[in-house]
């Protein structure tokens, strides 16, 4: 699998993208190639304003104050790098070869680290009392490790492909229910991965 080509990106980026490929693929002239990239500027700045607007009234409703336009930033560059850590880590571990338990564990605590502040920023709502799971047991071993590297790649996918599809400004209560049970999976098991790589490491030592 081609994990790099795994990343989700906004509308506005792939629209800057297709400007770029065809100022490249024809000869332009100045003017239509500063045409096409004030399209493009004008198509990022929209999508960020209406998303900022989104997120202004969830902090709105919630109680919460906060810059959108600095959160709206901080999900962006933690939803990208998110699944470029996740992709090189299942790439770096998908192999047959000994896992890298450092690369594992260090790995794991980015992951954990983005997908807690990015729950934080889409201001998710808290799982209710009957939807609080206990803790699952510890990885104690390689091959249950790689069965939960596998599942964290599955989910982180999942996450990011919902979060793509329908976009801050276009989520709905379903839609911010799963984003949230998905982000505290991600939460648990990168946890869970970072304790059972390092122990591992202590004990190979």
């Amino acid at each position: 699998m081609n994990y790099p080509s795994r990343l989700f990106v906004g509308a506005a980026a792939l629209l800057i993208a297709a400007c770029v490929q065809g100022a490249q693929g024809q000869q332009m002239s100045a003017a239509e190639r500063a045409a096409r990239e004030r399209m493009a500027n004008d198509a990022a700045e929209t999508e960020e304003r209406e998303m900022a607007l989104a997120l202004l009234e969830r902090y709105h409703r919630s109680g919460e104050r906060r810059d959108p336009h600095l959160a709206f930033a901080q999900i962006r560059e933690d939803f990208l790098r998110l699944q470029v850590v996740n992709n090189d880590l299942a790439r770096a571990t998908s192999g047959g070869g000994d896992l890298d338990l450092k690369l594992v564990a260090k790995s794991a605590a980015e992951i954990r680290k983005l997908a807690e502040r990015l729950k934080l920023n889409l201001v998710l709502p808290e799982a209710a009392e009957d939807e609080k799971r206990p803790s699952p047991p510890a990885l104690t071993d390689v091959a249950q490790l790689r069965t939960a590297l596998s599942r964290l790649d599955g989910i982180v996918l999942r996450f990011a492909n919902s979060l793509h599809a329908k976009g801050v400004r276009r989520l709905d209560a379903d839609s911010y229910g799963r984003l949230r049970l998905d982000l505290e999976a991600i939460v648990s098991l990168s946890g869970r991965l970072k304790k059972g790589s390092e122990k591992l490491g202590e004990a190979n030592r």
